[in-house]
């Protein structure tokens, strides 16, 4: 059986798909111009992603260190 949310999730990845062509090619940036855009998410991603791995570990997203 497929999880319910497998469908949300590939629907959101076209979404984003989309998202992501229609920034490039409607703003006619090049690919490094496109890639720098793209920087910017990443940097976005690991931020949320250090905050997550510390509430995971330690309980407190606000709290670095501790018992790991």
């Amino acid at each position: 059986m497929i999880h319910p949310k497998k469908k949300l999730i590939k629907e959101a990845e076209n979404e984003l798909r989309e998202v992501l062509y229609n920034i490039q090619f409607n703003r006619e940036l090049t690919e490094g111009e496109f890639f720098r855009v793209l920087g910017v998410a990443f940097r976005e991603v690991d931020m949320w992603a250090k905050f997550k791995i510390r509430e995971e570990r330690h309980g407190d997203s606000n709290e670095p260190g501790g018992l790991a």
